[in-house]
């Protein structure tokens, strides 16, 4: 069973919520947390079920709502029909971090993204979200005040 640093970490995962506070509070670092809540869960689902993106923990998705009942609360909903690895990568570029490594640790090319989140999110914006400048994939400035927000909830 998980102690209770660890369910309140793993709640604010779920949540969204500060998992950082949340680690602290629990007096361990969150690479800790995730590696002992992904042992002492291994058994009952036969995979990690936090995994890491971008440096960011995330859930894993197909884990998210049996977790939401072992740790008593709601898995994050995101207003945007994107995956966990496309959230990370449309983060890192709307704050200019690093979105090779989001694009890395998502698994896919970031042509593969560009081409995944244009599609999942032309309907609501009409247009494609992200544009190529150089080589370098940006996020159309029309759209960054809107998906900032969208972003955070």
């Amino acid at each position: 069973p998980l102690d209770p640093g660890e369910m309140a970490y793993l709640r604010a995962l779920l949540s969204g919520g500060d998992w950082k506070s949340a680690a602290k509070s629990a007096g361990k670092l969150p690479s800790l947390l995730n590696d002992s809540i992904n042992t002492k869960l291994f058994d009952r689902f036969s995979d990690n079920v936090i995994g890491i993106i971008g440096d960011i923990p995330q859930i894993i998705e197909d884990y998210a709502d049996d977790l939401a009942g072992l740790a008593g609360s709601k898995p994050e909903t995101s207003p945007l029909p994107l995956d966990p690895g496309e959230m990370a990568y449309l983060r890192a570029l709307l704050s200019g971090g690093d979105w090779k490594s989001a694009a890395k640790s998502a698994g896919k090319l970031p042509s593969l993204l560009n081409d995944s989140i244009n599609t999942k999110l032309f309907d609501r914006f009409s247009d494609n979200v992200i544009g190529i400048i150089g080589d370098i994939p940006q996020i159309i400035e029309d759209y960054a005040d809107d998906l900032a927000l969208l972003l955070k909830g």
